[in-house]
């Protein structure tokens, strides 16, 4: 059954983005192919709806597109342990949209982890009682004394704190990050 399931997961994030491809080919030849007619049109005088077709193409994806944030994060390991980075992954990933913030925010906290502090393993801890929360712990050599929140940190302050959420860590070895966000709020679940 481990197995078979173990071929299962990658079959399925294999037909879920082959699926978001066809997807993606479809908008962005359709917005084209509008494009190609406008242009040629020499009548055509409306020329800022063009800006506001093409702003609306990533919108329209995002709709269009929903990748279940499991899916994303079997990806996202799956390419980090071909590269020989261990997880440990212990609870489970919230479902919609505060899963994909999590697997957004856990991108950003493994590339510190891996770049900064040199890890080869990742812990990754969720929970879920009154907010959803998780914990990303590495093995990487710390930090010592105060730390300056950078790109990565900061990004994911803004995005935690967009969202009403905390963000903490404790610098040392191990570094832990840890990210708080409430059940019901702005991202729906």
């Amino acid at each position: 059954m481990k197995d078979l399931l173990d071929i299962l997961v990658p079959l399925e994030s294999r037909e879920a983005l082959r699926t978001i491809r066809f997807k993606i080919h479809d908008m962005m030849g359709q917005r084209i192919s509008c494009l190609q007619q406008i242009l040629n049109n020499r009548d055509y005088k409306n020329y800022g709806s063009i800006g506001r077709m093409l702003s609306r193409l990533l919108e329209d994806m995002e709709k269009e597109i929903k990748v279940k944030p499991d899916l994303i994060l079997t990806e996202l390991l799956g390419t980090y342990e071909s590269l020989g980075i261990r997880f440990h992954i212990k609870g489970k990933l919230p479902e919609g949209a505060k899963g994909s913030l999590f697997v957004e925010i856990l991108r950003e906290a493994a590339v510190n982890a891996i770049i900064h502090g040199k890890a080869d393993e990742i812990t990754v801890t969720f929970e879920e009682e009154n907010h959803y929360a998780m914990t990303v712990t590495d093995n990487g050599t710390g930090s010592s004394g105060p730390l300056k929140e950078g790109g990565g940190l900061s990004s994911i302050r803004t995005r935690v704190e967009k969202e009403k959420g905390t963000m903490a860590y404790i610098t040392g070895c191990p570094f832990i990050l840890k990210v708080t966000i409430p059940v019901k709020d702005s991202l729906s679940s």
